[in-house]
């Protein structure tokens, strides 16, 4: 590596650092562009010309996605709130409506409560993950999509999640009002409208309650019982 090629890329390092003091908007992307101009600086003492640039560019992409990430919450930010906001308050307002209004209302043979729950838990996972991703600036607008579905998922997940502990409730042969609310469900409901990885995992554990079907054996432990063997 020339001379010249050298103290170019300390120039944009040293640039970079002084980006980082300056722009970096959270402790996070902070550290994480210092991790690489730190990497770039020893790259660059090695004479390695490959990984000098590869840390710089990471670096220089770290910023770009930022600013695209704070550009695109100015752009669609308060639309998303407010559409979640609406989401919710909505979802609110029908429980006592159909409690107290309607008595037991029952869709596709599942008591409306049900469905509410589902959808308020998908919504106020919608508006944490708004607020979590603008604040570390990793807000893509790849996500935008899933924020206006969301909602419409949770309702639907509160429906899949009831039929699933009528299911394992009828294999275990206990017996209970169907139409009576269960707060264990409604919990569930809300539960897995927020987080898709427990809607996941609840789908397996009730298939594998009802099909009895048996857990899986880690690699690690597994080995253990063959070597003890």
């Amino acid at each position: 590596m020339d001379n010249q090629l050298k103290r170019r890329y300390e120039y944009e390092i040293e640039q970079l650092h002084n980006m980082v003091i300056d722009e970096a908007e959270t402790k996070t992307i902070a550290e994480e562009c210092l991790q690489y101009l730190c990497q770039a600086r020893v790259a660059l003492s090695l004479d390695d010309q490959v990984e000098t640039e590869y840390y710089i560019t990471l670096t220089k992409s770290i910023f770009a996605r930022t600013k695209k990430s704070k550009e695109l919450q100015q752009a669609c930010g308060r639309r998303i709130i407010l559409y979640e906001l609406i989401w919710l308050s909505v979802l609110l307002i029908l429980i006592p409506i159909i409690i107290f209004r309607f008595g037991r209302f029952i869709v596709l043979g599942v008591p409306g409560e049900y469905y509410i729950w589902g959808g308020i838990g998908a919504t106020i996972s919608a508006i944490y993950n708004f607020i979590k991703q603008t604040s570390l600036r990793d807000f893509d607008r790849q996500f935008i999509t899933w924020y206006y579905i969301k909602p419409m998922l949770g309702i639907v997940t509160g429906a899949v999640v009831y039929f699933l502990f009528m299911c394992i409730i009828f294999a275990m042969g206990v017996e209970i009002d169907p139409i009576r609310p269960n707060l264990l469900i409604l919990l569930a409901c809300c539960l897995t409208g927020f987080s898709e990885k427990f809607s996941l995992e609840m789908v397996e554990s009730a298939s594998r309650s009802i099909f009895n079907i048996p857990s899986r054996v880690k690699k690690g432990k597994h080995r253990e019982v063959d070597s003890s063997e």
